[in-house]
């Protein structure tokens, strides 16, 4: 990522002092590079990681022969599975990082078994 983009979300995170969301501190997450440490521990691997605008954050990856694509937004996460291509993704509300590594990983291993 751009160090300019790496900046601007450096500044955003400043300006919120303690008052951080549950997506600003994965904002801080991606940046710090702990959030990519996380996936990896799942079992994910070619991991490509993006923010849109703040209000996004993109990750595409493999799970075993299975594409993984997973939107993190302010307010929700969908995830999608696929031999092919991830498209529909199940949309789940966005509480906390350790609920959400949790459906994650349930999502994953309940896709995989099905196909």
């Amino acid at each position: 990522m751009c160090l300019f983009k790496k900046r601007k979300i450096r500044d955003y995170l400043s300006s919120l002092g303690e008052n951080k969301s549950t997506f600003d501190m994965l904002l801080e997450d991606y940046l710090s590079g702990e959030l990519k440490m996380d996936f990896q521990k799942m079992g994910l691997t070619r991991i490509e990681l993006e923010v849109d605008l703040f209000h996004t954050i993109l990750m595409q990856a493999k799970y075993g022969d299975y594409f993984v694509d997973i939107h993190i937004y302010t307010d929700e996460i969908s995830i999608a599975l696929d031999l092919d291509e991830a498209d529909d993704g199940i949309d789940y509300p966005l509480t906390d990082k350790k609920e959400m590594m949790e459906l994650i990983k349930y999502e994953i291993k309940k896709q995989t078994k099905e196909n």
